[in-house]
C-alpha cells in the first residue's frame, strides 16, 4: 500500500486536491488539479528516484547554507526549490515572455543617464 494518497477538498466554490500521509492522516500539500496532486504524491513515494552528488565551491556552499538558515529549510529543499524556479523561468522565457524586476526601469535610467 502506498504511503501517500490524493483526496478532494471542497470549500464553497473552490475545489482542491490534497496529498495526504496515510500514517499521520495529515495533508501534506494542496493542488488545484488531481493530476498535479498525483504527480507530487508519486515523487514522495520514491524520494531517492534520482540522487546525485553536487560539488560546490566554498562560496557557493556558504551561500546555500545561509539561504537554508534564513528560510529554515534544508539545503536539499533549497536546491529543489531553486531547480523548480529555474525550470519555471526557462519555460516562460522559451515561450517568449520577458523577465523583469521591479525597479529595472529606474536602474536603466540611472545607468544610461536619461
Amino acid at each position: 500500500m502506498k504511503r501517500y494518497f490524493v483526496s478532494i477538498y471542497t470549500d464553497g466554490p473552490d475545489t482542491r486536491w490534497n496529498v495526504i500521509d496515510r500514517r499521520t492522516q495529515e495533508w501534506i500539500r494542496r493542488f488545484p488539479t488531481k493530476e498535479a496532486a498525483e504527480a507530487y504524491a508519486t515523487t514522495l513515494e520514491d524520494p531517492m528516484a534520482g540522487t546525485m552528488t553536487l560539488n560546490l565551491s566554498e562560496k557557493e556552499m556558504a551561500t546555500l547554507e545561509a539561504l537554508a538558515a534564513e528560510k529554515e529549510m534544508t539545503k536539499t529543499a533549497i536546491m529543489r526549490q531553486a531547480l523548480r524556479l529555474y525550470q519555471l523561468v526557462n519555460i516562460r522565457l522559451n515561450a517568449g515572455e520577458k523577465m523583469m524586476f521591479s525597479g529595472d526601469e529606474q536602474r536603466r535610467v540611472e545607468f544610461i543617464g536619461l
